[in-house]
């Protein structure tokens, strides 16, 4: 059974390491060969990306954390936001769009992610070279070209010609990392966690971990508004 805790990423980190795999960004990544690249979408939880980001530091990898504009349960707009975009960056990762394309009518879709990612480089003072899809269609995957020059993590150079292994749901999609037929042959992979399986000191169910995160936003939640009325 996977360890799906802080501790447990930080071993399966440190064994890819020391299969001699070389950690590298979308834009550094150059061989076929023993490279992987680390990529987090932050579905829930700023603290939780913050977390993994520093655990990542300790063993000296640097990744891309892929934040969404629209998100249900975050803000990257507020206090907390910005000082988490900035101490992300401030650790040598690096930062993505995660584009939510639901939203928005297919024949205007290049020119919104364009514009998310501009809204996004402001806020995180940095470049945002690359993007991500929320729960992309399959008519995403595997494409041949950027979206006007912007870079996808499902283009064909970073999907299709190298292997790809997911922690979506809180399983391993596509193999466990160590036993994926990529990492058998030490050939290049794509690898996506998500921080919200692993940020647990101990080892917790995906459902328990949500359920967690709901009493979590419930507790901050109240406290904001004690913190903006006198009502309660």
């Amino acid at each position: 059974m996977t360890d799906f805790c802080r501790k447990g990423y930080v071993n399966l980190i440190t064994c890819l390491k020391g299969l001699n795999y070389n950690f590298v960004t979308f834009n550094d990544f150059s061989s076929q060969d023993k490279q992987i690249i680390l990529r987090h979408d932050v579905d829930f939880s700023l603290d939780d990306a913050l977390k993994m980001a520093r655990a990542e530091s300790t063993v000296n990898i640097s990744s891309t954390y892929f934040f969404l504009l629209g998100s249900e349960f975050y803000n990257l707009f507020s206090t907390v936001g910005k000082s988490t975009l900035m101490s992300i960056t401030g650790l040598g990762h690096k930062i993505g769009l995660h584009f939510d394309a639901s939203i928005y009518d297919e024949s205007c879709m290049p020119s919104k992610i364009l514009y998310e990612r501009k809204i996004l480089q402001d806020q995180a003072e940095t470049p945002v070279k690359i993007f991500s899809f929320h729960r992309g269609a399959s008519s995403h995957l595997g494409a041949e070209n950027g979206y006007f020059g912007m870079d996808c993590v499902y283009d064909k150079k970073f999907f299709r010609d190298i292997g790809y292994c997911s922690d979506s749901e809180g399983r391993w999609r596509y193999h466990h990392p160590l036993m994926h037929p990529c990492v058998q042959e030490k050939k290049s992979l794509q690898l996506l966690i998500h921080p919200i399986w692993w940020s647990s000191e101990i080892t917790v169910s995906p459902s328990e971990r949500l359920i967690s995160l709901h009493h979590e936003r419930s507790s901050n939640g109240l406290a904001h508004i004690r913190a903006n009325t006198k009502v309660i």
